[in-house]
């Protein structure tokens, strides 16, 4: 399942994102030589709702990554997956066996569904 997300995230990013700069670039150039002042502002603001997709894209894509992990350990987000989740039962995470997963983090998406469905 993590592979696929890893495929799906790469494809969006150098598929659809790289087309959508692209399209982007060129209502830009468009713009900057457009003699009319309506028209230049109209393709101004296509540009800016180009780029509004492209960073939704990308958030897209990093939530197929694991991005509570962003700034904690394992164990930490661990644990802070059962809070949010609202997990009424006491959860202990083994700080040694977590750090010993470090190289599988990746896997705390799993957990997170995990509590999600028991939740």
């Amino acid at each position: 399942m993590f592979e696929e997300r890893e495929r799906i995230g790469k494809e969006l990013h150098d598929g659809v994102i790289q087309s959508l700069f692209a399209v982007g670039m060129s209502l830009e150039g468009l713009a900057s030589s457009s003699s009319d002042a309506e028209i230049a502002r109209r393709l101004d603001a296509a540009v800016e709702d180009v780029d509004q997709v492209i960073r939704d894209l990308r958030n897209n894509i990093l939530g197929l990554r694991p991005g509570i992990l962003a700034d904690r350990q394992l164990d930490q987000a661990l644990k802070e997956s059962t809070t949010e989740f609202g997990a009424r039962s006491v959860v202990e995470v083994d700080g040694d066996a977590a750090s010993e997963l470090t190289s599988r983090a990746g896997d705390v998406q799993l957990g997170r569904e995990a509590l999600s469905n028991v939740s």
